[in-house]
């Protein structure tokens, strides 16, 4: 089955499109990549090299970059070259640029990145920091020659590495961690909560450009195509920016490895401990876990995760790297944890999972933007509602895991008494009972009122209760058995829980 890949613009050559068989491009390109990720298992290094010259040189991956690249989101955030949303006509001039690099890969010359500052968790109390956005040819190479890298990331990713890899992602990692915690006569009852010190701007380019295995000339070009802010070009001598398609599979790559390093010096000095040291870790952010004995985290796990840092030119943040009682609690993933009495059985504990205090803030500040953002622009309450219901669905919705119930309910509740202000605020001569009447609908219980957008007599926009939202509990967690790529003739994670199947 052919899918249709659409422009919105220009509809030059736009027939062009529907006739490329995607479906038979993908499968092409996965046979490559199978290959790839089977001969750098063996160490056959020439023929990785070969084989990436063979994906960056085909016509199927080529295209199949330039649809990542159009199909993304950030297609309308512009580089250096001041291109956003580009025309079919655009894509095709690019197309041709891209052929030739990918056919003659030393013609090509990366543009420095646009640097921008976003806010951090876009909470105003926290710094910002930086992202690079390429330009749209920049963004369809790191494309095309990422195929080519991610079979090596994937076959060289640790067991419990969760970020950015195809078919994970934080469920996983979330529900991982959840098991290691409870799984086991003797639980781990300590835990690391490590930071790495800038991680980004920090990681060493002589490590990278060793490590890699990826045309040298290519990679330097993402790593030294330097950035421009303020109008002023600044080179880089260390580190990647964030933003690029390629980044999150160099992360990967610098940090693999880090849980056979820990697990393998607690296994020579302290072999008894070794079933209760697990280590997760969603890009860079991870947590160890460990026995009661905090000489093992001390004397074993700091110092060997030093050791691994210092050659890539990275350090842990030792103010924010701490060694934690289950019962003192700790965050992983924008989740809280800590270990407290079971209200329900008693004499017995429990792990209780929720929202961090940041994450909260987070929400409670998306919710004061809107509001204020509607007052200034005029919003109608349909126009408004419909806002919050995005934004409160997407949060519960990733929330909704372990024990989010209470957060839920004070966030609907900060959200009900916002919008009751923001009546009064805009139609400020109306009575309380004409705001009920117009701008709150009845619960079919009849006793609750809840806020509703009524634009004529027929439709209306009912604000959603989170609370309804259905949590999810850390089941059991279905084993990822091998390489996406290696896993040729059965279904992968992803198409596991998609309820697809494998082309082969």
């Amino acid at each position: 089955m052919k899918n249709n890949f659409i422009f919105n613009i220009s509809k030059s050559r736009a027939m062009d499109l529907p006739k490329l068989d995607w479906q038979a491009f993908d499968v092409k390109i996965k046979k490559l990549q199978y290959q790839i990720a089977v001969a750098y298992e063996t160490n056959d290094l020439r023929r990785v090299k070969e084989l990436q010259r063979i994906l960056t040189g085909s016509f199927a991956a080529q295209m199949l970059a330039m649809r990542t690249v159009f199909q993304s989101s950030g297609i309308f955030a512009a580089g250096v070259d001041n291109l956003s949303n580009p025309t079919i006509v655009q894509f095709w001039v690019l197309a041709d640029q891209l052929r030739i690099i990918g056919k003659s890969p030393l013609t090509y010359l990366a543009k420095p990145v646009r640097r921008v500052w976003i806010p951090k968790n876009h909470l105003t109390n926290v710094k910002n920091r930086p992202l690079g956005i390429p330009t749209v040819l920049d963004r369809a190479v790191q494309a095309l020659f990422l195929m080519a890298l991610e079979p090596c990331v994937e076959a060289t990713s640790d067991a419990n590495s969760y970020g950015f890899r195809k078919g994970l992602g934080n469920r996983d990692a979330l529900t991982t961690l959840w098991n290691f915690l409870h799984v086991g006569r003797f639980k781990p009852v300590l835990v690391y909560d490590a930071d790495i010190k800038n991680f980004f701007p920090s990681v060493s380019h002589d490590w990278l450009l060793e490590h890699i295995p990826l045309s040298p000339y290519i990679l330097k070009q993402f790593l030294r195509a330097g950035f421009v802010e303020d109008g002023t070009f600044n080179t880089t001598e260390e580190g990647f920016p964030q933003g690029g398609n390629i980044s999150p599979a160099i992360a990967n790559i610098v940090l693999n490895g880090l849980e056979k390093s820990i697990r393998s010096n607690v296994s020579k000095i302290k072999p008894s401990a070794l079933d209760r040291v697990h280590v997760v870790r969603y890009a860079d952010d991870f947590v160890v876990t460990a026995p009661q004995f905090r000489d093992v985290l001390s004397n074993i796990v700091a110092p060997a995760i030093t050791r691994f840092l210092e050659p890539r030119g990275l350090q842990l943040n030792l103010e924010k790297t701490k060694v934690v009682d289950r019962k003192e609690g700790f965050s992983f993933l924008g989740f809280s944890w800590k270990y407290v009495p079971n209200n329900f059985r008693p004499g017995q504990w429990m792990w209780l999972v929720t929202p961090t205090d940041k994450a909260m803030d987070l929400i409670f500040k998306r919710i004061d933007d809107l509001f204020k953002l509607s007052l200034k622009e005029g919003w109608p309450i349909m126009q408004l509602i419909t806002k919050l219901n995005q934004v409160l669905l997407g949060w519960a919705n990733y929330y909704k895991m372990g024990h989010p119930a209470a957060a839920f309910s004070k966030v609907i509740e900060y959200v009900w008494r916002k919008y009751l202000m923001w009546c009064k605020l805009k139609y400020p001569k109306a009575s309380m009972n004409w705001v009920f009447t117009n701008c709150f609908v009845h619960e079919t219980q009849g006793k609750r009122k809840s806020p509703c957008a009524k634009p004529n007599s027929i439709s209306k926009v009912k604000l959603t209760d989170i609370r309804t939202v259905k949590g999810e509990w850390f089941g059991k967690q279905t084993l990822f058995t091998g390489n996406v790529y290696k896993l040729k003739f059965t279904r992968t994670w992803h198409e596991t829980r998609s309820g697809g199947k494998l082309n082969t």
